[in-house]
């Protein structure tokens, strides 16, 4: 194919694209312009809300609190868990050195319990077996839930701070 007939097929291709994009807006009657694409939910005066309010709000107190207690035995329940740190953090505190996590859902002024665990003997993922793993759970400081965890694996016979 000759370079004239390359050029004579894409300008064709691409006047029929610019044709039948404007004829498509005659005969439908729709707005083409990129204002008329703002996604839109249920309603038409409902609009999209690109900074939505946080899901977990900021804690009303601390009488709502789990206990230390409490935390430790829903983070400690695996067979083989080490302790290392348990630790009641605003989320924002919690985020300002984070690059593994990112939630907006959750309040920077909610509380969160950071529990650090080691797993000497391996800790099994969704993507699998993780041998000598530091896991960072974070757990919602009213209810439990889990909010997000840091799985890291560290070398062979290495042990986190504070462990012995």
């Amino acid at each position: 194919m000759t370079v004239r007939k390359i050029k004579r097929v894409i300008l064709t291709l691409f006047g029929s694209i610019v044709a039948t994009a404007l004829l498509a807006s005659v005969v439908f009657n729709k707005d083409m312009t990129p204002e008329a694409f703002t996604p839109t939910l249920g309603t038409e005066n409902e609009q999209y809300n690109h900074n939505p309010e946080p899901v977990l709000k900021a804690n009303a107190d601390n009488a709502s609190f789990l206990s230390e207690d409490e935390i430790e035995k829903v983070a400690f329940r695996d067979k083989g868990a080490v302790p290392v740190r348990t630790e009641l953090v605003a989320w924002g505190e919690f985020m300002a050195g984070q690059t593994e996590i990112r939630d907006h859902q959750i309040a920077r002024d909610r509380k969160v319990w950071i529990v650090q665990t080691y797993y000497p003997d391996g800790y099994d993922t969704k993507r699998g077996r993780m041998d000598n793993a530091f896991v960072t759970g974070i757990y919602d400081s009213e209810t439990g839930d889990v909010l997000g965890a840091i799985y890291k694996p560290l070398p062979k016979g290495e042990k986190p701070e504070g462990v012995q």
